[in-house]
């Protein structure tokens, strides 16, 4: 008998071992061809430890070395970190081989499967030793699946403004290639994402033995912003801070979880790759000269230094730009220094609040004065 079933969700294997036992027993079945699935959108990092225990079945060999191991996802590829060492031991089972074989039938899936070792086993040891020779008495032998292309890897994101180019891998064994999700999508359910960002809050802990320390920072793609944290060891941490620091441009791989002690939800980052933020242009082939600017100097209304607006006016091509703060006229010195240095011509200004004081009721009237070469116009009562 042939029996297949589409789960809405994954649920323990135990559940489903106890499913087809019951079958077995109702139908007075000596064997049931059953087979299972979930919907590919089910999984992620903690759907896949539902699958463990078939592996466990499948690959004897699993059976400790998978304890504690944590699970990343780029798209692409699964990456094991195994806590108690037997990345040679489970290579040589085929274990890799098999957990992709079963996340195809599964969840309809396609990863491959790379076990790397968190810590260092010693090969002399007694139990390393027990272990090879179990190994060596079980015969493991598991077909190889069949090969699948590999997806084109997408190196440039159009709709970001980041680039791959001089990308450079500071965290994490490999640069991560997988395209990243909006800050604004990440839930404390997302399990392993890939976001991008900038920089900002970086501060650093160091533990009381004084070997390991805490890499705390905030990540923003100006969709969402969300804290991330590091503990790792001194050593490790002093090599990553030459690189990671507060308005760098990042891509992130890391896991979504509750912290303890910040009592907040966090990322704690796996793989870190420095990229560089794509500069905006101003591809238009007659350039603008913007007349109504506010810098810093507008209380309220703006932010950025008269030496930078003009900066990045040059940058964009344009050949003059005003300044108009609200009733002051304190930018002028910066922006004519930065005037000599970029060659940008600047239109002195200033949005002035204006009373006519002939009438029985003060009206109001805001007017935007633009003078040329300092000289002011003299605002007149119409006749």
């Amino acid at each position: 008998m042939h029996l297949k079933v589409r789960f809405p969700k994954p649920i323990e294997y135990r559940q489903i071992a106890a499913f087809i036992a019951n079958c077995k027993s109702v139908f007075s079945l000596s064997d049931l061809d059953f087979s299972y699935c979930y919907p590919p959108e089910t999984f992620n990092t903690l759907t896949l430890t539902f699958i463990l225990p078939e592996l466990s079945k499948l690959v004897p060999a699993v059976n400790g070395f998978l304890n504690d191991a944590e699970y990343e996802d780029d798209g692409v590829e699964i990456l094991v970190s195994l806590h108690h060492g037997g990345k040679e031991v489970l290579e040589n089972a085929n274990a890799h081989a098999k957990l992709s074989q079963l996340l195809s039938q599964r969840f309809n899936i396609t990863r491959e499967v790379t076990f790397f070792e968190a810590v260092h086993v010693d090969d002399q040891s007694e139990d390393y030793i027990q272990i090879q020779s179990a190994i060596r008495e079980l015969r493991v032998a598991q077909p190889e699946p069949e090969p699948i292309a590999p997806e084109k890897e997408e190196l440039e994101y159009a709709d970001l403004p980041i680039t791959l180019k001089d990308a450079k891998a500071i965290y994490g064994h490999s640069q991560i290639r997988s395209k990243p999700q909006t800050i604004r999508s990440v839930t404390t359910q997302s399990g392993t994402v890939v976001v991008w960002g900038d920089v900002f809050g970086l501060e650093t802990l160091e533990t009381r033995d004084g070997k390991r320390m805490i890499i705390t920072y905030n990540i923003t793609d100006y969709t969402s912003s969300y804290t991330v944290k590091i503990f790792e060891a001194k050593e490790n941490c002093e090599e990553l801070l030459k690189d990671l620091k507060n308005d760098v441009t990042i891509l992130m791989r890391g896991t979504v979880r509750d912290d303890e002690f910040l009592h907040t939800s966090l990322i704690n980052a796996k793989a870190i790759t420095l990229v560089k933020k794509v500069p905006k242009k101003d591809n238009a082939p007659v350039k603008r000269v913007e007349l109504h600017l506010h810098t810093n100097m507008s209380a309220m209304d703006g932010m950025t230094s008269a030496e930078n607006l003009v900066k990045r006016a040059a940058e964009w091509g344009h050949k003059a730009i005003a300044i108009t703060d609200h009733g002051c006229v304190q930018a002028f010195p910066e922006a004519m220094l930065a005037s000599k240095a970029t060659g940008v011509k600047i239109i002195y200004g200033m949005e002035g609040y204006l009373v006519d004081d002939q009438v029985p009721v003060s009206a109001v009237m805001q007017k935007r004065l633009l003078m040329r070469n300092l000289l002011f116009s003299t605002w007149k009562q119409p006749d």
